[in-house]
């Protein structure tokens, strides 16, 4: 099957959201990110990219929770590269609405996903060997990530 990629393409909104979101213009990213929905309502990378847009930009859970959940309907078997980092940010936005259930079930379906290491943060969360503090400390010195 042949991709193109044209100035109207999934790929080339989905691309210019991530700029957009990187550059910190976070209106701009969620307008591409739709746009490349508009074009290919298929298309996982863009609701996952407005998950965490809403998440760990806007710190919005309810719109988080929803594009999340799309996501998991475009690709319930987990064939998309960053389908792991969903389950992980899905099991992040569980735990802050206090569903530590959810958050533990996020992290068994990680290490279904050979992520031990994700999968633990979420369990350590929940159990208390990790401090919410802690954890931003910690996640204030990664690089930024994106996502295609």
């Amino acid at each position: 099957k042949t991709i193109r990629v044209g100035p109207y393409s999934v790929l080339t909104y989905n691309s210019m959201g991530i700029i957009f979101r990187s550059r910190k213009q976070i209106e701009k990213a969620i307008e591409y990110f739709q746009k490349a929905i508009q074009v290919d309502p298929g298309y996982f990378d863009a609701y996952f990219n407005l998950g965490s847009v809403y998440l760990l930009d806007l710190k919005n859970l309810d719109e988080a929770m929803k594009y999340y959940q799309l996501a998991l309907q475009k690709d319930p078997d987990g064939l998309d590269s960053n389908y792991y980092l969903l389950q992980y940010e899905l099991g992040l936005a569980y735990y802050i609405k206090g569903e530590d259930e959810k958050t533990l079930k996020c992290a068994e379906r990680l290490k279904e996903l050979y992520a031990p290491n994700l999968a633990a943060s979420l369990e350590g969360l929940v159990s208390g060997q990790i401090t919410a503090e802690k954890y931003q400390e910690l996640a204030a010195g990664q690089p930024q990530r994106f996502y295609f």
